[in-house]
């Protein structure tokens, strides 16, 4: 996670492998019982392949095998979901999303992936409910500034983009 941290992704990557490796092998030989922390390894090196490699296919394979584990993080069932969502497999989309919210019922990210999954599902009923619960959210977070300065503040631009977008779907 140090390598991780001072953004050395190939030794971090390098550990993380070497870390299941030894893992797996230990596992064969003495039928060792798997630990939350070896899930997080997975969901680490995952991580890796999602935001630097963006090598969508190891990464979702990688959080599959961290949530085999019982490392069922709200970030790891968010982006399992996003790359079935971009994949077009809307089922397990749902399925990763809706966990998502069950843990972090207020994470805007995943409230709007929700909803899309559900317009495409053509359950419009359900989409409009969770945008209109996302403008909600978003409409009270807009209510603690005086004045958004969207062009200055990445986290203004943010809650403006995601206010503008939301409104468009519902």
């Amino acid at each position: 996670e140090e390598y991780t941290e001072f953004q050395e992704y190939i030794q971090a990557e390098e550990m993380y492998a070497n870390g299941i490796e030894l893992f797996e092998e230990e596992q064969k030989n003495s039928a060792l019982k798997p630990i939350l922390d070896i899930g997080k390894l997975y969901a680490n090196l995952a991580d890796i392949n999602y935001f630097i490699s963006n090598d969508f296919d190891i990464a979702l394979y990688n959080y599959n095998k961290a949530l085999s584990y019982g490392y069922d993080d709200s970030s790891v069932l968010y982006r399992s979901g996003f790359i079935q969502y971009t994949k077009g497999d809307f089922d397990k989309a749902l399925d990763n999303f809706m966990k998502t919210i069950a843990q972090k019922n207020d994470d805007v990210n995943a409230l709007f992936a929700l909803a899309n999954v559900f317009a495409i599902r053509d359950n419009q009923s359900m989409a409009q409910g969770y945008y209109k619960r996302l403008i909600t959210i978003l409409d009270n977070e807009r209510s603690r500034y005086k004045i958004l300065f969207p062009q200055v503040s990445p986290e203004h631009y943010d809650l403006v983009n995601m206010y503008m977008k939301t409104s468009n779907n519902l």
